[in-house]
């Protein structure tokens, strides 16, 4: 489930695992693909045909969670994360995610055009208007999300 996250932190202790491989399978619904993005492939053959499990401080390493905290303060450091997404320009977001997803299987040249006509999209935006006077005016946006 990790792997299917945009981010993910993870709780000190917390162990991952794919031992798929143990029981005559192989992981679905995109944990080989997911996985190769997040690790790499060299890594990602390694942890998919040995089946072991890996620690969080393992997963920080590799890129497979953006952070390891203590366990009792998990929950506070995700909704930290998630209200500092929240205030941000929705539009904005939905864009950013759009061109990273998107971007990644793209030529570079493909990317940069994709991300330029987002980027275009986003100027005409109401949003973009309310972030730059907001900046100019020192005060807090108030996205709308149009």
């Amino acid at each position: 489930m990790t792997l299917a996250c945009d981010f993910a932190y993870a709780a000190e202790g917390a162990r991952f695992g794919l031992p798929e491989v143990g029981l005559g399978i192989m992981p679905g619904l995109g944990g080989t693909q997911l996985l190769t993005r997040a690790v790499g492939p060299r890594r990602a053959v390694e942890i998919l045909t040995s089946g072991r499990p890996f620690s969080a401080a393992e997963a920080l390493e590799w890129g497979v969670v953006n952070g390891v905290v203590p366990a009792e303060g998990l929950v506070d450091k995700v909704l930290e994360v998630a209200a500092m997404i929240a205030s941000r320009a929705p539009l904005s977001v939905k864009g950013l995610k759009r061109v990273v997803h998107e971007g990644q299987d793209l030529d570079l040249a493909r990317g940069m055009d994709l991300e330029l006509s987002i980027y275009y999209e986003l100027f005409k935006t109401h949003d973009r208007r309310e972030g730059v006077a907001s900046f100019n005016e020192k005060r807090t946006p108030n996205f709308e999300g149009r």
